[in-house]
C-alpha cells in the first residue's frame, strides 16, 4: 500500500498543538517517526504529509490535504493527542462504512489493547478526513493533560499498534538500541572525580556499560537493547539520560 502519514499540526505557530503533561506536537513526530518506519520495514511506501510550519490552521490543514490527493494515496493517516480533561483513544472518520471504517475499526482495538480507555470510533466532519480523497483516519492517541495517558504515553508502541492495524502485519523490529547519558558530573563541587560506582550500582544493574570521553568529558553507553527496555532506563535515569540512539 501506499499510506501517508500526517503528524498532526505544526512545530510552531497558531497550528501548534495541545500542551498539557506531554506536547502533542513533540509526541505526534515521536509517533510518525516510528510509523514511517514501521510500514516501510513491513514493504509499503510511506508519504509524509506532515506539515512543521504554516501561518495559519487553515494553510497548514490545506497543505497536508494537498500532499495526500498528490499521491494518490491508499490510505492517509493524521496522529494526534486529545486534550480537555478527558481519558483514553479515539478513531475518527468522515462516516460509517467504506475501507475508511475498517482501517479505524482496526487500529482503535490496536490502540485501545495496549491499556488505554477504549473511547470507540469517532464520527466528525474534520477537514483532512473530509477533502482527503483516499480513506482517511486520525487516530487520537490519548490525552496529554491526562495523568494515566501520560504514564502510559510510549510512541514506540503507539506507531507499532497503528501499523499492525492498518497492515495486519506483525512488526518485527530489528534495529539495535543502546542509551546515552549526559556528560557525569563530579561527585561534589570542588572535586574533580566521579563516583562511578554509586551510578552504575543505582542506575545500570544488569546492564552492561561503557564509558566515552571527550574534550568536554565524560558519558555511559549502553549495550544494545529493545526499545520499550531502553525507555524504562530513560525513565530511571531520569536527568542523567541524554538519547536513545539507534544502529
Amino acid at each position: 500500500m501506499k499510506i501517508g502519514v500526517d503528524m498532526g499540526h505544526t512545530v510552531s505557530g497558531p497550528d501548534y498543538g495541545s500542551v498539557g503533561i506531554l506536547k502533542e506536537s513533540e509526541c505526534t513526530r515521536e509517533i510518525g517517526k516510528h510509523l514511517k518506519n514501521f510500514l516501510s520495514s513491513l514493504g509499503h511506501e510511506v508519504i509524509d504529509c506532515t506539515v512543521d510550519t504554516a501561518n495559519s490552521v487553515a494553510e497548514s490543514l490545506a497543505k497536508r490535504v494537498d500532499i495526500a490527493n498528490a499521491n494518490n494515496l491508499d490510505l492517509y493517516i493524521s496522529i494526534h493527542l486529545n486534550s480537555g480533561g478527558g481519558q483514553g483513544v479515539e478513531t475518527y472518520i468522515v462516516s460509517y462504512g467504506g475501507k475508511a471504517a475498517e482501517f479505524a475499526d482496526k487500529v482503535q482495538n490496536k490502540l485501545a489493547g495496549l491499556g488505554y480507555v477504549n473511547r470507540g470510533i469517532k464520527v466528525a466532519n474534520l477537514y483532512v478526513l473530509k477533502y482527503t480523497t483516499a480513506p482517511a483516519i486520525l487516530a487520537e492517541c490519548g490525552f496529554v493533560d491526562s495523568k494515566e495517558d501520560s504514564h502510559r504515553y510510549n510512541a514506540y508502541n503507539i506507531a507499532k499498534a497503528i501499523a499492525e492495524g492498518v497492515t495486519g502485519q506483525q512488526v518485527v523490529d530489528e534495529k539495535k538500541y543502546y542509551v546515552v547519558t549526559n556528560y557525569l558530573s563530579a561527585a561534589w563541587e570542588g572535586y574533580a572525580g566521579i563516583d562511578i560506582n554509586s551510578i552504575l550500582n543505582t542506575n545500570f544493574i544488569g546492564t552492561k556499560v561503557y564509558l566515552r570521553n571527550d574534550a568536554k568529558g565524560i558519558w555511559i553507553e549502553t549495550e544494545y537493547m529493545d526499545y520499550n527496555k531502553a525507555v524504562e532506563l530513560k525513565e530511571k535515569l531520569g536527568t542523567l539520560f541524554f538519547s536513545i540512539k539507534e544502529d
